[in-house]
């Protein structure tokens, strides 16, 4: 017996549910790095217009692809579409030996298949592999993804989404233990790493889920930046001040943990000018209250919160953001030296004194520029 367990939207779950000789699998979309994708019966203008949409956005989150059509018409102008990600091949049927030496992704569980061609779907559905089709046949198996339109592909393949679906189901996981508690999450990362814009899109996200009651907090001004402050300051103390501190752990974090309500009507002098804008604050009992700021996973934080998420980049990509490098061609050796002699110096400080990894209860992948995708999360939970 087969269930098939589909979610309305590619949006609201992490993959397809079935059963498969009395045991319950999940195909998880959010392990999908390569998709070989068959443009057979996408000749037309439309059609195409359609295809290039979906390739771009797949380009711009790190995706692999593989461009074939199983019946040789390869009508995509591949001049539109020169990406080091890119691949064109002349695959016309059943992948054999031969292919899967040459790509030998073709044959991995981590490849998605997009095809409606007969004898590829029975060769993908043989080798147990991901699949994702239009048009029904008698190969198309329980637990492969029936889509009405090509950009459901592209929505299916949202790693950003992944991360905040996680974040929400920790949480959702959490109000039903703890019914009308205050949940406070810190989450922050290297610089450039773009975590304010995680950051927000993770509140936009659990509204979408139903959650009314989500507060975003910026408290950059109360804990100091790699590149505002040197080494030796920062060695002193992360905060900005005692009092910043004090005031944010004792009149926001501790009572919003403890379900009091928190309102904060005017300034006083413990509170950063940068945090004014937030002013008049009020965080009701049973909220949501993300707070983010680059090393927001200070021991005096990370310890006191219900949850931390940490963004992860390598340092040369952190240089090139840093120095406006672009993304094609090789870094120069000097902008990796001098992100090394500040920004990157005080970063891996602060990540080893404050014990940061070992802190994170999310870690998310934020290599790809606005692309964030889900590394680890809370046991219990699928990745």
């Amino acid at each position: 017996m087969y269930l098939h367990v589909k979610a309305s939207s590619p949006r609201q779950g992490y993959g397809l549910l079935f059963y498969k000789k009395n045991k319950l699998v999940m195909t998880d979309f959010n392990a999908i790095r390569v998709v070989a994708l068959d443009v057979a019966n996408h000749s037309s203008e439309d059609a195409q217009d359609q295809v290039g949409e979906l390739i771009w956005v797949l380009l711009q989150r790190n995706y692999q692809i593989l461009v074939f059509s199983s019946k040789g018409n390869l009508e995509v102008a591949r001049e539109d579409f020169r990406h080091p990600g890119l691949s064109f091949i002349q695959l016309t049927g059943e992948p054999g030996a031969h292919w899967v030496q040459t790509y030998p992704a073709l044959g991995e569980p981590t490849t998605l298949w997009v095809s409606d061609h007969g004898p590829i779907q029975a060769w993908v559905s043989a080798q147990g592999l991901p699949l994702a089709y239009q048009e029904a046949s008698e190969h198309a198996l329980p637990w492969h993804f029936h889509y009405a339109a090509l950009a459901e592909v592209g929505y299916l393949l949202d790693p950003s989404e992944f991360a905040y679906r996680a974040v929400g189901d920790w949480i959702a996981d959490q109000q039903q233990q703890h019914p009308g508690a205050t949940l406070v999450l810190a989450m922050g990362g290297p610089p450039m790493s773009l975590f304010q814009q995680f950051a927000l899109e993770l509140k936009h996200s659990l509204e979408a889920q139903g959650l009314p009651l989500v507060e975003l907090l910026d408290i950059s001004g109360f804990i100091k930046a790699s590149g505002d402050t040197s080494l030796d300051d920062l060695e002193k103390s992360p905060w900005v001040s005692d009092a910043a501190a004090h005031w944010l752990m004792a009149e926001v974090v501790e009572p919003a943990l403890r379900g009091e309500p928190v309102f904060v009507e005017h300034a006083s002098d413990e509170i950063p000018p940068a945090f004014l804008a937030h002013l008049p604050l009020y965080v009701a009992p049973g909220s949501v209250l993300l707070l983010f700021a680059e090393m927001a996973l200070v021991e005096d934080m990370a310890q006191e919160v219900s949850a931390t998420v940490l963004l992860e980049m390598n340092e040369s990509e952190s240089a090139r953001r840093l120095f406006e490098v672009g993304e094609v061609g090789t870094l120069d050796p000097m902008f990796l030296s001098r992100y090394h002699a500040h920004e990157g110096k005080a970063y891996a400080w602060y990540l080893a004194a404050h014990h940061v990894a070992r802190h994170a209860m999310f870690r998310v992948d934020a290599n790809t520029p606005g692309v964030f995708r889900l590394l680890r999360e809370p046991e219990g939970l699928p990745v």
